[in-house]
């Protein structure tokens, strides 16, 4: 122990304590992402087992979280819930999915676009922006004369990227709105339109 002490002194020793305590440190950091990525893997399977709860407050949070971290096998699960009695599940349903961006619910998301709800149409057209997948081009160019979807439905066409929406883009170039203008005109950028 003398010894130890000795080298402390000489400042041979706190590089020594430097090194130790940054090698604890590191192994400490490890044992901390190993044991975050377990829970993580176990709060999936979680959530997943909750959608089947019965309970729409536990329903609604497992749908969110899943949506969260973006779980690609919760698809066809989550799917089932656009169809739900409530609203608000049916809401976090449609979000999840756009945060999730798997191609495999794009029909299902189209389907919800002849619904009456205001707002169940626009979540859904923003989750098909958020896709990006060309499916669903035409099913919203359907949509650009609905004034209360117009400006999410320009959002998303230009998202989506597809080049069969710059007919229906240019023409809102014209609009008397200088919002829906500016908007269109960034829409046509995204696709790669050069007439804007």
């Amino acid at each position: 122990m003398e010894r130890f002490w000795s080298a402390y002194r000489t400042g041979a020793g706190s590089l020594i304590i430097s090194v130790l305590l940054k090698g604890i440190i590191c192994l400490l950091m490890i044992l901390v992402i190993i044991g975050l990525f377990r829970r993580f893997s176990d709060d999936k399977e979680e959530y997943i087992k909750s959608l089947e709860s019965g309970n729409p407050v536990v329903i609604s949070d497992a749908i969110y979280r899943l949506g969260e971290i973006r779980e690609k096998s919760a698809v066809p699960r989550l799917a089932r819930f656009l169809n739900d009695k409530s609203k608000e599940i049916r809401i976090k349903a449609i979000e999840a999915l756009g945060k999730i961006g798997d191609s495999g619910c794009v029909d299902d998301l189209i389907a919800v676009l002849a619904e009456n709800d205001k707002e169940i149409q626009r979540k859904s057209v923003e989750s098909l922006g958020k896709i990006k997948d060309d499916r669903s081009t035409l099913p919203l160019i359907g949509l650009l004369e609905d004034n209360d979807l117009q400006i999410f439905v320009i959002w998303s066409l230009g998202n989506i990227g597809d080049k069969r929406a710059v007919p229906a883009l240019t023409r809102l170039l014209d609009s008397q709105d200088k919002y829906i203008r500016f908007n269109a005109g960034q829409s046509l950028k995204k696709i790669g339109d050069k007439s804007t």
